[in-house]
């Protein structure tokens, strides 16, 4: 399914125990073919998302745009989440953390993409 959806494998280099990050398989709720990642992070739980925008378009209104490095991130607030979607090519990615207990950006850099 990975290669009908044309979704690269992700590299993730957080530890393998106790914080490894475990692949959740392909979700196709949404119509389209949604690589998963979950982990926790201080006991907190923490979700990634992959995705081939061609498939599934990165839709990002409103929100704040923030630089990091040189990628251009989708920062928004959900509820008790915070989500951060960015985009590199055809590949959409998208990082869940719990608003106000984890900085999303302190977990950025340990995703590691092809």
């Amino acid at each position: 399914m990975v290669e009908r959806a044309k979704v690269k494998p992700v590299k993730l280099t957080l530890p393998k125990t106790p914080n490894a990050w475990e692949r959740a398989g392909i979700c196709e709720c949404l119509g389209a073919p949604l690589a998963v990642y979950y982990t926790t992070v201080n006991q907190k739980p923490v979700m990634f998302l992959h995705f081939n925008t061609n498939l599934l378009p990165l839709k990002a209104d409103e929100g704040t745009t923030v630089k990091w490095g040189k990628k251009t991130l989708r920062c928004y607030i959900l509820d008790e989440v915070h989500l951060l979607l960015w985009q590199e090519g055809q590949n959409g990615y998208a990082l869940l953390v719990p608003f106000g207990e984890l900085n999303p950006l302190q977990i950025l850099p340990r995703i590691k993409l092809p």
